[in-house]
C-alpha cells in the first residue's frame, strides 16, 4: 500500500490477482522508478521471511 500508493481494497485485488493468476499489476512508472519500486517491494518482503519476485516489464 506504501510503496505503490493503494488503498487497502486495491492493494487486496492486486493480491488476489497475484495469488489466482501467479502475477499482478502494481502501477506504470517511469523505468528507473519502477526498479527501485521493485527492490524495495522485494527488500521488505525479503524482511518479513516472503519469497517474492517483483519484475519490471516495458509496456
Amino acid at each position: 500500500m506504501d510503496v505503490f500508493h493503494k488503498k487497502r481494497d486495491q492493494a487486496e485485488a492486486i493480491t488476489d490477482e497475484i495469488l489466482t493468476d501467479g502475477e499482478g499489476l502494481c502501477g506504470a512508472y517511469m523505468f528507473e522508478i519502477a526498479e527501485s519500486k521493485a527492490e524495495t517491494i522485494e527488500a521488505l518482503a525479503k524482511k518479513e521471511g516472503f519469497s517474492l519476485q517483483c519484475l519490471v516489464e516495458e509496456v
